[in-house]
């Protein structure tokens, strides 16, 4: 993202004229002044693209906790396995990526620290009584668009096809581009009870299976000061004392609402969606005439297999970079969506987490909810974080936490051993030692 200059109001003469020469040439280009106070204000401007992209849901081919094969364990094996009338774990999906500029030739590539968001695009970010841009590109073959949650817009900048009264960024061609404009109000920023960030999500509107094709992510509102000038929260600050953020989206992604199912089905499964033992179930009427056979509705074997239940696109623990230290403060942005069968009930193992002002495990999510967790994390391992709805669980909605001991814990732990006396458990410790662990729980407070 790329911030225009900001602002405060003028208070001398010559910036004064600065200001309305600036705004005069703004106005003179047929656009008005976006900034929620009609005032300056930074925009923050980012370069996406929806683009076509084989996804894997589980690109190591094995449940993580188990450590067995996904397609050989008839649990998995029913989402995981490719066959004649079966997928398998590959599909070909359209998601948002971001680039560096206009041209749309170099992809912003993620670091480390955004390994874990997987499927969803790229996390938008703003400070309340800002401005975010976005020059959107479609290098897919279907119409789509960029609907925002939360900040404001007008009917061309809404991004939705709603009919004949829909506006000019409703839906983007294959191959054109469109500019979206959203003004971030105090409205759209953290109440009360928010601290100082509250998630918002964006996604195609075209269809309502845009969702299903990849096309969704994550936007995020600040209280005032919380962004750098790179557009990036000033972790680990007494401005914003989060240490790490994570983005996780809980759905289950029917892959039979898509509109690249024809083009999967033709790739991946032989271009039928029925298993051999199903024809032979058939009547043989039906059997003999392949025409209606390629005509006749699914198999509900087909459309279960095609309902992958994920976290940012992975599933039975194939989602990486979900990674903290001891003593961190750690904050967990949560989005859900989906159908019916969307109704998440979240659980974090090995720690608890605050949201909305209560101390919890356990979050519910449905379909476009949004909740914001924060945890200080204490406890190290590799902890599980799932859905604990029973059947998506077993489906494979879960993900793998890793907590290690921060350095601090470390050096203390090592002083602990070197002082006791051998045979003695750590109960007595060394002056060095408890100067350390005085010194930790200072950081902790």
């Amino acid at each position: 993202m790329f911030p225009s200059h900001s602002s405060r109001p003028w208070t001398s003469a010559l910036l004064a004229l600065i200001a309305i020469v600036s705004l005069t040439t703004r106005l003179s280009a047929a656009e008005p002044n976006p900034c929620p106070r009609n005032d300056r204000c930074t925009i923050w401007t980012y370069y996406i693209a929806a683009e076509p992209v084989e996804w894997d849901y589980a690109p190591t081919g094995k449940n993580a906790f188990s450590g067995e094969d996904l397609d050989k364990v008839e649990e998995s094996a029913v989402f995981a396995a490719q066959d004649r009338g079966r997928i398998g774990r590959k599909y070909q999906k359209v998601v948002y990526r971001q680039y560096m500029d206009e041209s749309f030739k170099k992809i912003r590539e993620r670091p480390a620290d955004e390994e874990h968001l997987g499927l969803l695009g790229p996390v938008l970010r703003a400070e309340v009584n800002q401005v975010i841009r976005i020059v959107f590109k479609n290098k897919a073959k279907s119409d789509y668009s960029m609907h925002p949650h939360g900040v404001w817009y007008d009917k061309d900048n809404e991004g939705a096809d709603m009919g004949p009264d829909a506006g000019t960024g409703s839906k983007v061609a294959p191959g054109d581009s469109f500019t979206y404009t959203w003004p971030v109000p105090a409205r759209a920023g953290p109440a009360e009870r928010d601290g100082d960030a509250v998630i918002w999500a964006y996604h195609s509107h075209v269809s309502e299976g845009d969702i299903y094709d990849g096309l969704y992510g994550a936007l995020v509102v600040y209280a005032p000061g919380v962004l750098g000038d790179n557009g990036l929260p000033k972790l680990n600050s007494r401005a914003y004392p989060v240490v790490r953020e994570f983005f996780l989206a809980f759905m289950v992604g029917d892959e039979n609402a898509s509109s690249l199912l024809r083009d999967n089905v033709l790739k991946y499964a032989q271009n039928t969606t029925w298993t051999l033992a199903e024809e032979k179930a058939l009547p043989p009427l039906i059997q003999a005439n392949t025409t209606a056979l390629a005509t006749m509705e699914t198999s509900d074997g087909f459309k279960e297999s095609n309902m992958m239940h994920n976290v940012n696109g992975y599933f039975y623990g194939n989602l990486p970079g979900v990674n903290m230290e001891v003593g961190e403060h750690v904050r967990f942005y949560v989005l859900a969506f989906g159908n019916e069968v969307d109704i998440h009930s979240i659980h974090w193992h090995g720690i608890t987490i605050v949201s909305e002002g209560h101390r919890r495990d356990v979050i519910e999510a449905l379909p476009a909810t949004f909740r914001v967790a924060d945890a200080y994390v204490d406890n190290p391992g590799a902890w599980l974080l799932h859905c604990h709805v029973s059947d998506h669980m077993k489906a494979g909605m879960m993900l793998i936490m890793n907590i290690t001991d921060s350095k601090e814990r470390k050096t203390m732990n090592d002083m602990m051993a070197a002082d006791a006396p051998r045979g003695m458990s750590a109960g007595g410790i060394g002056a060095a030692a408890a100067a350390v662990l005085a010194g930790v729980a200072a950081l902790a407070l």
